[in-house]
């Protein structure tokens, strides 16, 4: 793929000059007048940091404008140097790094996609940029704090290529031939779906296949009725390693459900009879504990209603483990419709997932990743998944608290609260939202001021 620096004509750079200064309530942005707005984004970067965006299009000579603005932990606001290009862009990720923020846009005509990596310096505005020419949507996305990682495969052959900031991608190819092809067909018959665990993720993925970027490794799992096994990879070296495990000694196992978090594989068995928590060390590939949750659980009738409803037909549990208070582990268990549910822990994945497919539909050009501007079709925006999971509490060793209800690090928002506001609302426009844990942020149009406004709620 040949790199080339982004001073070519396709991509160019109009200086705004960056502010930083704290936030009261909300940020008024008002637009020039030969300035269309076209759409906006919002992203959470991790929990405490948001990136917002303003894509415009310059009425006169054609060309789209990006103007990002971010907002720190502290609530203060950086406009940061506006990005002009000949056509038009769209969110691919995004990562912080210290104090450093790095976007990737992509653009460019369908046959001829550019990769612009920006990096902007959050104290001061200032932006350093790389662009990949001849780019094509990767098979996977894995976006964590620090970095992003993509993740090209053509047949059996997977290249992994990591982006920390303005500069070459560092791309590693994996040599998988000592990995049996009964393995690799597994893993990749369904496109494994990526989970971001540095994220509150309140329910889980039912698919076999799944994503992780845990212990600096990517960690790749699958799971059936007969059998799990994780690969994990080093994405710096390309390194790998394999672990199985088998489930012949427990009868009539209805369903399997797996979660990867601190470098631990949790492993949710449903027999019909009760439900199973085996728990490995994926280094040392140690059996950790196992223990039987409808057992242990005899008078929590919430948790015995999930466990009978997740064994009969048509229904699968879904199951995750977030970070608590006091160091403890929050596992989080509920049982959906297989056929219904779909998962989005990002709830803002699934909203533009239905952009995409509406853009499509208009024969709109615009790439089937994760992220993008709002372009104005907001029905599914208000809709998520609303069900609360049972929540168990466990300490280190991996003991059930029953004495603790459990407190999660990253407090999680009544989004419904928030999103009525905008909820048939014909006065805002082009609305984006993220949500920290200190506060709602959101980007939006306003038909009564004519102007943009940035504003936090708490």
């Amino acid at each position: 793929m040949k790199s080339l620096y982004a001073f070519c004509l396709l991509f160019v750079l109009a200086f705004l000059p960056a502010t930083s200064r704290p936030i009261d309530g909300e940020l008024v942005i008002r637009l020039q007048e030969d300035e269309k707005l076209t759409g906006t984004f919002s992203g959470d970067i991790d929990q405490q940091t948001s990136v917002h965006l303003l894509f415009l299009k310059n009425k006169k000579d054609d060309h789209y404008i990006v103007k990002p603005f971010f907002i720190d932990a502290h609530r203060n606001i950086t406009a940061l140097e506006t990005s002009v290009f000949k056509e038009e862009p769209s969110v691919v990720s995004y990562h912080l790094k210290d104090d450093m923020l790095t976007l990737l846009l992509q653009q460019g005509k369908r046959k001829e996609q550019n990769l612009e990596i920006l990096e902007f310096n959050t104290l001061n505005g200032d932006v350093q940029q790389f662009t990949v020419a001849n780019f094509k949507e990767p098979y996977l996305l894995l976006r964590t704090k620090e970095k992003t990682f993509l993740l090209n495969k053509e047949d059996d052959q997977v290249e992994v290529v990591t982006i920390l900031g303005a500069g070459e991608p560092q791309k590693t190819t994996l040599n998988l031939t000592n990995v049996s092809k009964e393995t690799i067909e597994k893993l990749f018959k369904e496109k494994p779906e990526t989970i971001n665990t540095e994220e509150f993720v309140e329910h889980g993925s039912i698919l076999p296949s799944k994503l992780y970027y845990s212990g600096d490794k990517l960690v790749f799992d699958y799971k059936s009725e007969e059998e799990y096994f994780i690969l994990t990879v080093d994405p710096a070296s390309g390194a790998h390693n394999v672990f199985s495990t088998e489930f012949k000694d427990i009868e009539k196992v209805k369903e399997v459900n797996s979660y990867i978090y601190q470098n631990k594989a949790f492993l949710f068995i449903n027999n019909r009879e009760d439900l199973i928590l085996r728990t490995y060390d994926i280094e040392s590939q140690e059996l950790l504990g196992e223990l039987k949750l409808r057992e242990e659980y005899m008078t929590n009738d919430e948790l015995q209603k999930v466990i009978k409803k997740s064994s009969r037909k048509n229904f699968s549990l879904t199951a995750t483990v977030n970070e608590g208070l006091e160091n403890t582990l929050l596992i989080n268990l509920d049982c959906v419709a297989t056929y219904e549910y779909f998962y989005h822990y990002n709830w803002w994945w699934h909203h533009t997932m239905f952009q995409n497919m509406m853009m499509q539909q208009m024969q709109i050009s615009k790439p089937n990743l994760p992220f993008g501007p709002n372009v104005g079709e907001d029905n599914d925006l208000y809709f998520y998944y609303s069900s609360r999971p049972v929540q168990l509490v466990m300490d280190q060793n991996l003991k059930f608290i029953k004495t603790s209800a459990g407190t999660p690090v990253r407090p999680q928002f009544n989004k419904s609260k928030y999103l009525d506001i905008f909820e048939n609302n014909d006065m805002v426009k082009e609305e984006t939202i993220s949500f920290t844990s200190g506060s709602v942020r959101t980007i939006y149009f306003s038909e009564v001021t004519k102007a943009v406004h940035l504003k936090i709620f708490d």
